[in-house]
């Protein structure tokens, strides 16, 4: 486990699984594969395979049960929970752990939404799901999202690299845009550009829509930066939208996140 995660908008990380493999543009420099090589050439056993070998990783799987302090876990940070490889009995022990730890929230975020259709979960309410949705392109994934019964939904706009939506929802347009766009209305909203040398750039308008949308539904809203490519190094006002900061939590996950403030 990763004690305080860097990640903003989580405290720790919980990968019960390993490995994964690229399905959409929002993958083409994946975070998790370099960090996977990297964990591998330092002679961990848990990385020990190729990054396309994906599996349930036993050692890991308690990790929540021996937290006693109650924390919020981002689950598979380095992986997809649903990944097509993983079998129904590797997601029942995982959702298991989940089940029997309620002083925790779990935050699964999944690119593949389609293949938890069918599977008896049991989505007790400390278990969030989200999917990634990087254009507009992939907004079905949010139309699925809907369609599966955790109590908790949201979505991560994260690397956003093209247009996420059609119509502003305070133009002319708006009421046609709500009734094409009834599947964003979640939980919360997370927002963001790409980081690295081979990183996309994030226009202001794709980030400014989001915005004003959660406003406009009284969606809590987090942008975490603009993120880092070419020509643009990061700077601390790269996480500012309208001269704002927008770092807005659900009040369920605002309650656990106020002991990492404190750290």
């Amino acid at each position: 486990m990763g004690k305080n995660s860097g990640i903003e908008w989580t405290i720790d990380t919980y990968n019960p699984t390993v490995g994964c493999r690229k399905i959409s543009e929002g993958c083409d420099n994946c975070y998790a594969e370099k960090q996977h090589k990297r964990l591998r050439n330092m002679g961990l056993e848990k990385y020990n395979r190729p990054f396309d070998v994906v599996r349930l990783y036993e050692p890991h799987l308690d990790i929540p049960s021996r937290t006693k302090k109650p924390t919020v876990f981002f689950v598979n940070s380095m992986s997809d929970l649903f990944h097509s490889d993983l079998k129904e009995s590797d997601l029942l022990k995982v959702f298991k752990e989940m089940n029997n730890n309620p002083q925790h929230i779990f935050q699964i975020l999944t690119k593949r939404p389609l293949n938890i259709m069918g599977h008896n979960l049991n989505w007790s309410e400390n278990i969030w799901l989200g999917v990634t949705i990087e254009s507009a392109k992939y907004i079905h994934r949010a139309e699925i999202l809907q369609e599966i019964p955790a109590k908790h939904k949201f979505i991560s706009f994260e690397p956003l690299i093209e247009s996420p939506l059609k119509y502003w929802p305070k133009s002319e347009n708006s009421k046609q845009w709500l009734n094409d766009h009834d599947c964003f209305k979640v939980d919360w909203i997370i927002a963001g550009g790409e980081t690295g040398s081979k990183a996309r750039e994030m226009l202001y308008s794709w980030a400014l829509v989001l915005k004003e949308y959660s406003e406009f539904q009284n969606i809590p809203f987090f942008f975490k930066s603009w993120g880092s490519y070419p020509g643009r190094p990061f700077a601390p006002k790269d996480t500012f939208l309208d001269g704002k900061e927008y770092k807005q939590f659900p009040p369920e996950i605002a309650k656990l996140m106020e002991g990492k403030k404190k750290k």
